[in-house]
This record gives structure tokens, sequence and C-alpha cells, in this order.
């Protein structure tokens, strides 16, 4: 077993210590971003079932939409089981549902499950960049602000 000299000792206390830190605050970071990716989501989903586009002042994000989460009603199983039959039965519960809804008619399909909204997902979010508009009017106030206070230079000219 290596033994560690006290100023190793000291330094990588010191840096478990920093580390230890900067994870807790990471995992702050993560469970506020979270609570607001919950949030816009819900948002999403009192505008509709659409794919929602989301613009704050510096970044947009984009929302997928949301899933459809299916289900054999429990009390229908032995039909859903003699509709499909074993093999059909075996290959739709290994996957999904989505597989079983395969199997079945819409009106099969109706009868025998329950249907809700997933969770969205977050599908990206993007740094947004000022409108051309925008842009000139901040290279304009950058000029200005710069001439402001700035010496002439060259010979001064006589009238």
């Amino acid at each position: 077993m290596a033994t560690l000299s006290l100023d190793q000792v000291q330094s990588l206390t010191d840096e478990l210590g920093e580390l230890q830190a900067q994870l807790a605050a990471y995992d702050a970071l993560t469970e506020r971003r979270d609570t607001i990716r919950r949030a816009l989501a819900e948002h999403c989903d009192a505008l509709g079932d659409n794919e929602t586009t989301l613009h704050g002042s510096h970044y947009t994000a984009v929302f997928s939409k949301p899933p459809l989460m299916r289900e054999i009603k429990p009390e229908h199983l032995g039909e859903y089981l003699s509709v499909v039959g074993v093999d059909g039965l075996l290959k739709s519960c290994k996957v999904s549902t989505t597989s079983a809804a395969k199997l079945l008619s819409a009106i099969d399909q109706e009868r025998l499950f329950t249907c809700a909204k997933g969770a969205r997902r977050l599908k990206s979010v993007i740094e947004r960049q000022p409108s051309t508009e925008q842009a000139a009017l901040e290279r304009f106030y950058s000029e200005l602000s710069g001439l402001v206070g700035a010496r002439p230079t060259g010979r001064p000219t006589s009238l």
C-alpha cells in the first residue's frame, strides 16, 4: 500500500472537499433544471398535443409531442389473449403495448386499452441569435459609445 506524504494528504483532502462541494452544487442545478423542465412541459400540455417551441430572450426550447402510453385493461387481459393468442401476448408484453396495438384493430384497441399521455421529452435547447435588426442596433450603440469620449486623431483642420 502506498503511503502519502503529509502535503499529498492535505492536497488530496482539500481537492476531495472541493469536488464534493462542486458535485453538491451540480445536484442542486440538476434539480432546478428538472423543476423548470416539468413546469414548461406542463405549459406545453396546456397548449395542445403538438411539438411545441418556446422562446426566451436568449434560448429556444423545443418539446416533443407527448407519447401515448397504453396499457391492457386488466379486466380485458383474457379477451386480449383470445384475440391475439399466446404468441401475440408474448410478443406484445416483451417489448411494449405499441407492439400489441399492431396486432389489434382500432376497435379492439379502444375496447382493450386505456390510454394516457406520457411525459414530454425535451428535444433541444438552442441559444438564440439576435435578430438582424437587433444586432444592427447593438452594433450602432456599441460604435456610438466608442465615439463618446474618444479623442480626435490627426491634425486639426482649419476652416
